[in-house]
């Protein structure tokens, strides 16, 4: 086995933290849950307030839960195929339309609508759980893998806790239901799945050329 490869496989945390694949990694960590809790806790309450009656909003909340089973399965099955950063990227594709079809159902509050946005929220946006522990996992292999997924979590924490923190205070700074609403966290995390993704293609093919040349 190279050098390449016995280096990739037994980074430790404190190697982990001094390369730029960490951060990418901990940024898009964050962004993920800053999306995913941003929209989450006002979600019922904002289809309440647009006109949905109140069992339908929270109906709305459960079935999303209900439909990420499918949706983390079919993804982590896909993401054996064509890799964790497409899926990624895929998963926040579907936050995003979650939150474009939030904004449309302000003027249109119809039934067709909201169930669109269960699907993009179930199925695709919540299918980041399938891969959060997978794509650590192949970046840093070996037995320091725990810490470093452990110090990753903790950036996914604060990404978290900021999400619904900072979408209350602009609602409250608004007056407005959709205040807490705008597309950008979506638009950023699905930036960052495309920065990962090139940097995760660059070290796999050194992996491969590694794994190639050895003896």
């Amino acid at each position: 086995m190279s050098s390449i490869t016995r280096g990739w496989r037994s980074t430790g945390p404190s190697r982990a933290l001094r390369t730029a694949r960490f951060w990418w990694v901990a940024v898009g960590f964050a962004a993920g849950l800053f999306a995913w809790y941003a929209v989450q806790v006002h979600q019922t309450k904002y289809l309440m307030e647009i006109g949905f009656a109140p069992a339908t909003a929270a109906g709305a909340l459960g079935l999303v839960a209900f439909t990420s089973i499918v949706g983390q399965i079919a993804l982590g099955h896909l993401s054996d195929r064509i890799g964790r950063e497409w899926v990624w990227t895929l998963s926040c594709a579907g936050f995003m339309a979650t939150y474009a079809l939030l904004l449309a159902m302000r003027q249109r509050p119809t039934a067709a609508l909201l169930y669109l946005m269960v699907a993009a929220q179930g199925v695709l946006g919540y299918g980041l759980a399938s891969v959060f522990g997978a794509i650590p996992a192949e970046l840093f292999q070996g037995k320091h893998y725990g810490t470093i997924f452990g110090t990753l979590s903790l950036a996914s924490i604060v990404g978290g806790a900021i999400g619904p923190a900072r979408c209350t205070t602009a609602r409250a700074a608004t007056c407005s239901p959709s205040g807490s609403r705008s597309p950008s966290a979506p638009c950023r995390l699905a930036r960052c799945g495309w920065r990962l993704r090139a940097r995760c293609e660059r070290l796999r093919g050194a992996c491969r050329v590694a794994y190639n040349e050895a003896p």
